[in-house]
């Protein structure tokens, strides 16, 4: 695995006529075992790690089974992630071709040419022809930003729950709601038991944001009339939001930042498609969609 001490013996290799030469001088694994005929990409004790191959005319540099790296003879580099995003897979581009590659937004993200370019779909293609390397088939990308003033307004609708669950907060010692509260309200799960030996609360799943029914159903119970419904809404913000406290302690608390985080959550989930404005972003230009979770 990669670490602060990247001891991998890769070579760098900055177009295809470098792999080509690189596969065709490096010498193959021995012996029968597992990485027996493998093309060692660095030293050759980690050639189960990194290795090459040729699939007809373009070279194929791995990182774990995965093609990472796959360099065409029409100066064509093909970048993949596998399908999934790692520091890994980031640490391994960055040693094979001469730029830089880290992971934002949780996507991989190269460094060309003072530009910063996420892959989509999970590969992106430069061409490298001409000595110089050009990101390929880039599109502007998106992020939503908030309207102040319309997410004030929405906001203005939720004022009384939150005053109803600060008060519901400062009638409780340390400012915390015990688990066996939420037995009370919300039964207990059949056969398990906390750290103490008391009964497990069977609290419903938190809210998916994403699920404009999830959210519409706590909502729901948020603008109820009904102060058991409202208490219901805190017991499960609280459980999803806040921070978990075990042993003697055995329930949930809540910081004022995390029910702020918390409502903005719920509140601009539900009303989204007022709240948020989407903005283009420059292509070579990589900014982070703090909302994201949202959609």
């Amino acid at each position: 695995m990669y670490g602060y001490s990247r001891n991998t013996g890769i070579k760098r290799l900055r177009n295809y006529n470098e792999a080509l030469q690189h596969f065709n001088e490096a010498t193959p694994i021995r012996g029968k075992g597992t990485n027996a005929g493998k093309l060692p990409l660095g030293y050759r004790h980690r050639a189960g790690e990194f290795y090459m191959q040729k699939r007809g005319d373009a070279i194929e540099c791995y990182c774990y089974r995965t093609p990472v790296v796959t360099y065409h003879p029409n100066e064509i580099i093909e970048l993949k992630n596998g399908g999934w995003t790692s520091s890994t897979t980031a640490n391994f581009i960055s040693e094979v071709l001469p730029f830089g590659c880290r992971i934002s937004n949780s996507k991989l993200v190269v460094s060309v040419r003072a530009g910063e370019y996420a892959f989509e779909s999970g590969q992106l293609q430069i061409d490298a022809s001409g000595g110089t390397y050009n990101v390929m088939h880039q599109k502007p990308t998106y992020v939503h930003k908030v309207d102040r003033k319309q997410a004030n307004i929405v906001r203005s609708q939720y004022t009384d729950f939150i005053k109803f669950f600060n008060g519901m907060m400062k009638l409780r010692e340390n400012n915390m709601v015990k688990e066996e509260e939420y037995v009370a309200v919300f039964g207990a799960i059949k056969g398990m038991v906390n750290h103490g030996g008391k009964p497990r609360a069977d609290i419903p799943s938190d809210v998916a944001l994403r699920n404009a029914e999830q959210v519409d159903e706590l909502i729901g119970l948020m603008q109820s009339v009904d102060p058991q419904d409202r208490y219901k809404a805190c017991l499960r913000i609280l459980k999803q939001w806040g921070k978990r406290h075990y042993w003697r302690d055995d329930g949930y608390s809540i910081t004022p930042n995390a029910l702020k985080r918390a409502m903005n959550d719920l509140i601009f989930a539900k009303h989204k498609d007022v709240v948020f404005k989407v903005e283009e972003v420059e292509v070579g230009t990589i900014r982070k969609n703090l909302w994201a979770h949202l959609f």
